[in-house]
């Protein structure tokens, strides 16, 4: 039985940079209709999912962005209730002080408005080096800080800040175990949640081996869920 549906976002529910389509959305709606509580994880912030959101009108999703670091209840503001997860204490000081560095070489570096990550976009190879140069110079610095590269963003992120601790939290939370959960993801970021929800499902997965079912696109994801659901 699937009480719980966790997706990432981009390159997942919807295209990067772009909305939902309609058809999915439709799909999206008839699951939480079936009972299931829909949860999107992502490494956007809050206030952008709630955004985007808000348009596509779902009941009572769950918000966790930033990798897992905050947890919000509904779009509305404000929130039913939020979440910090808990991470290391010196980590804020750490990753203003790697901000510091990497505007220091890179000054039109552009910062996801994240309130626990740092997420800086590179516009550039020269900038994209120039934030891993910084990395490298900083190893014994960042020793708590988890690294996710992506081709437009690198993310670093508290340990033990990740998908399956807001999973975790959830699971405690709502009293749903994770035999009851479903994850949808497309990439290494979401190999966490993987781990924990009993069954996942890959879009164009690189290693579909590390998911229960892999498919091709999102409608196929949420069809698949739909079935489990009859």
């Amino acid at each position: 039985m699937i009480r719980l549906a966790a997706f990432d976002l981009d390159c997942t529910l919807a295209p990067h940079g772009k909305g939902i389509l309609a058809k999915n959305i439709e799909l999206l709606k008839q699951i939480e209709a079936c009972g299931v509580q829909i949860v999107i994880c992502s490494g956007k912030p809050l206030g952008y999912l709630c955004g985007m959101f808000r348009q596509v009108e779902l009941q009572e999703p769950i918000f966790v962005g930033e990798v897992g670091a905050r947890i919000q209840f509904g779009v509305n503001y404000p929130p039913k209730h939020v979440y910090t997860m808990p991470y290391d204490a010196q980590a804020p000081e750490t990753l203003a002080c790697i901000k510091q560095e990497i505007l220091q070489v890179a000054p039109h570096m552009w910062f996801q408005p994240n309130e626990i990550n740092l997420s800086p976009f590179p516009q550039s190879e020269a900038e994209y080096t120039a934030v891993k140069d910084v990395i490298a110079r900083n190893q014994d610095r960042l020793a708590n800080i988890h690294i996710e590269y992506f081709s437009e963003v690198i993310d670093f992120i508290p340990k033990p800040i990740c998908k399956r601790a807001a999973l975790e939290y959830l699971s405690d939370y709502l009293n749903i175990s994770p035999s009851e959960m479903i994850a949808v993801g497309d990439s290494a970021n979401d190999y966490s949640m993987f781990e924990y929800a009993a069954t996942s499902i890959g879009i164009q997965l690189k290693e579909p081996q590390k998911v229960t079912v892999s498919v091709q696109n999102c409608t196929q994801a949420l069809e698949y869920i739909l079935s489990c659901l009859s």
